[in-house]
């Protein structure tokens, strides 16, 4: 014989429910209640799931919170980064269109400087690295009335002297190659002047030699162009003295001259013809 199975009681079993239920929603009511062990109990088991089922509703929250300000953190980033190249490149361009100002206006103060002297603006067109102390190439020519042999200048000083001219364009071979003719030049001492030639370059000095006179130059005395010849115009801008000594046979002086010009850095230059009725 089987044993019958109990039947579960359904009543005792909802009255326990209730009770629990009224357990429950009185804490809520009364909570200013003195709690007993029993309510205390209760009352943390409440806490507790209530804690289980919001804190993965919280979590999901701040997830999505944080996801969106790492993005919007992103987004704001590369818009300053933007901001700061697009600021970048507005200086280089301001600094470049200053240092052309400024470049400008001295080639213009040269008008004042050169007097009589006929003269004309060009721009470096062409420099190539395996010849860069050799020559460069200017924006005029022939049909500007530039011919072979002329004087070049930046708003410096001397440079070169223009050769191989076309219609459009010059080439300029600069005082700095190791082809350069020799140049009669002039060393302002006091009053007076000493006579030599500008023999080369070497070791970023200008070389003059050939001056016999047993007379002391001072550093800082100033170099220009002689006149003298068809080539360069009198009263050219070459440099200061730098050093003097003498030749192997004590005999003659050799002075080393700082060039005026930054031959690294030559954008805008001036060809100047040389005009016997204004040399001086």
């Amino acid at each position: 014989m089987y044993r019958k199975r109990k039947k579960p009681n359904f009543v005792l079993l909802g009255i326990l429910t209730f009770l629990l239920f009224f357990i429950v929603v009185s804490l809520n009511m009364y909570p200013k209640l003195k709690e007993t062990n029993v309510t205390g109990f209760l009352k943390d088991i409440e806490v507790k799931i209530v804690s289980v089922v919001t804190k993965p509703v919280k979590y999901k929250k701040n997830q999505i919170k944080n996801s969106k300000d790492e993005k919007q953190l992103e987004k704001e980033y590369e818009t300053l980064k933007k901001e700061k190249e697009e600021i970048d490149q507005k200086n280089a361009q301001i600094a470049s269109l200053q240092k052309e100002v400024e470049t400008m206006k001295k080639q213009l103060g040269l008008d004042t400087i050169l007097g009589e002297k006929w003269k004309i603006h060009a721009t470096v067109i062409n420099r190539t690295t395996d010849e860069w102390n050799q020559k460069l190439t200017i924006d005029k020519g022939k049909k500007d009335g530039i011919i072979d042999g002329m004087a070049v200048i930046d708003h410096n000083g001397l440079i070169g002297i223009t050769m191989q001219t076309s219609n459009h364009a010059s080439s300029v071979e600069l005082l700095t190659s190791e082809n350069f003719t020799k140049i009669s030049v002039r060393i302002k001492v006091g009053e007076q002047y000493i006579y030599g030639l500008l023999t080369g370059y070497r070791n970023g000095m200008f070389v003059i030699e050939g001056i016999s006179e047993n007379l002391s130059i001072p550093e800082g005395s100033v170099v220009t162009t002689t006149g003298m010849g068809k080539t360069f115009p009198a009263g050219l801008y070459i440099g200061k003295v730098k050093k003097v000594t003498t030749d192997n046979f004590d005999l003659a002086k050799i002075v080393e001259v700082t060039p005026a010009t930054d031959f690294q850095d030559l954008s805008y230059v001036t060809v100047v013809k040389r005009d016997e009725s204004y040399d001086s």
